[in-house]
């Protein structure tokens, strides 16, 4: 499965993230299959899998692509020994070795730490471990690596020490601490710390925190004293984009409807959400910000506009998109394109038995 991915790698389109979803995929299911043979197989069964993993590890489907090559390595570990873990050290070397110097160099050997302090930590050198990721810790997946073992271990002091240390000075991986911090402090009722780091990250712009914090001041009966605050601060530290999302999910209208007035960009986003508060309001600045949207008239514009009035009417007034379309009609008697794909939408919406 794993080389069958690796031949979509030079050709598949990566940018819509199927292609990282198939080996995820495939990579839980190599490490939770480990995990479960491994009590049952033999030490020189348990080499063969790793000599064969190693086998695919070297194939050049992988160059240029480290992350997905060390984890081929990374997801049989649970089945090393000693003896296979240096021919696994040994692969790695020479695969850093036979890579072009530059990124693609930099990346194999920071994955190769990675690999190195992993198998340290499965063949159970617990001392050396510590020792190779306090060395490099200032390499922030090695930190991961040593947050993700104190945790696994319930060394919760150590994995806030080493998150904390991070979070302040390494701003690129600044979220991917506060997560960590997030966990550590639920896994210790931790409630204040943690409600701090939300509010944190919440106001630097990831809305994504909002529904966590909601939930543990729930937890803690401070909701109903809290979210005037909240609001407020985000109101005044979040982009448009990221307050319009929150007053949403708590259903505030008339805030969300003078942010959208403020912000066109919103309207097509928000006026479902908005209609049934603010039906004539919605629809007319659904009309000027959305459907009049297009710049410049062409088939492919006219299509989108047509689209645009249908979801209108999926939500709104059938009979209003009715009269917008007819309007634009007559408003652009020059322009038979409009008329022949607009008017497939209101004869759709006709046949829908939307004016009834």
């Amino acid at each position: 499965m794993v080389t069958t991915c690796g031949r979509m790698l030079s050709t598949a389109d990566s940018s819509s993230g199927a292609l990282t979803d198939t080996f995820d995929r495939v990579f839980s299911a190599m490490k939770n299959l480990s995990t479960n043979i491994a009590p049952t197989l033999l030490d020189t069964q348990k080499d063969a899998l790793v000599k064969e993993a190693i086998r695919t590890f070297k194939r050049k489907l992988f160059a240029d692509w480290a992350e997905q090559r060390y984890k081929i390595l990374y997801n049989v570990l649970p089945l090393i020994s000693e003896k296979s873990a240096k021919l696994i050290q040994t692969a790695s070397k020479n695969v850093i070795k036979s890579v072009e110097a530059g990124y693609d160099q930099v990346q194999s050997q920071i994955q190769d730490k990675i690999l190195n302090a992993r198998i340290l930590i499965q063949l159970g050198q617990t001392d050396a471990a510590y020792e190779f990721m306090n060395e490099n810790k200032d390499i922030p997946e090695i930190r991961e690596v040593a947050i993700q073992n104190a945790i696994q271990n319930k060394d919760y002091p150590l994995a806030e020490r080493l998150s904390l240390q991070a979070s302040e000075k390494d701003p690129g991986w600044r979220r991917i601490w506060e997560q960590y911090l997030i966990k550590i402090y639920d896994a210790t009722d931790q409630q204040q710390k943690q409600q701090e780091v939300l509010e944190k990250r919440l106001f630097a712009n990831y809305p994504d925190a909002f529904e966590p914090l909601k939930k543990l001041l729930k937890q803690t009966g401070q909701w109903n004293n809290e979210r005037p605050r909240i609001m407020q601060l985000a109101a005044k530290h979040l982009t448009p984009e990221n307050n319009a999302y929150i007053l949403d999910k708590e259903g505030q209208w008339d805030q969300l409807i003078q942010l959208v007035m403020q912000n066109p960009s919103l309207t097509e986003t928000y006026s479902e959400d908005l209609y049934n508060s603010y039906p004539d309001m919605v629809s007319r600045i659904y009309y000027q910000n959305v459907v009049l949207n297009e710049k410049n008239p062409s088939r492919q514009a006219y299509r989108r506009m047509g689209r645009r009035i249908k979801n209108y009417a999926e939500f709104g007034n059938p009979k209003t998109a009715i009269k917008w379309i007819d309007g634009l009609i007559e408003k652009y008697p020059t322009r038979p394109a409009m008329a022949e794909e607009l008017g497939k939408v209101k004869d759709k919406l006709i046949k829908k038995g939307e004016l009834r």
